[in-house]
């Protein structure tokens, strides 16, 4: 994943109701698989979503894609579907494996912190 890319689903995830109106899954989905067709799928965020679900968490990946699964995860925790993607969403991002968090990167968290 790019660092464009990263950045800018950092921004989303801090500030979701500034992309999107309702804050709500299929607006989610809407907006991550636009996202991705935008940039031609070199963003493989959704793979690497699937790739989480299904290794981490054990949630099996099937017809109903990714987003399936973050509501089979999101009953499993007792948990709100948005918060679940979110949860995920940093996981993905902060991942060592994927390049993790510069200190730009950090910066947008730490002010949704904060």
């Amino acid at each position: 994943m790019r660092k464009d890319d990263k950045t800018l689903l950092l921004q989303f995830i801090a500030l979701t109701g500034m992309f999107i109106n309702p804050v709500d899954d299929r607006n989610v989905v809407s907006y991550i698989h636009g996202y991705e067709a935008g940039t031609k799928h070199r963003c493989d965020f959704t793979r690497l979503t699937k790739q989480l679900l299904t290794d981490k968490y054990k949630i099996t990946y099937s017809n109903d894609g990714w987003p399936g699964q973050v509501t089979r995860l999101a009953k499993k925790l007792s948990l709100n579907w948005v918060i679940v993607f979110k949860r995920t969403a940093l996981e993905i991002l902060a991942d060592e494996r994927n390049g993790g968090l510069d200190k730009a990167m950090s910066a947008i968290l730490k002010k949704r912190i904060v």
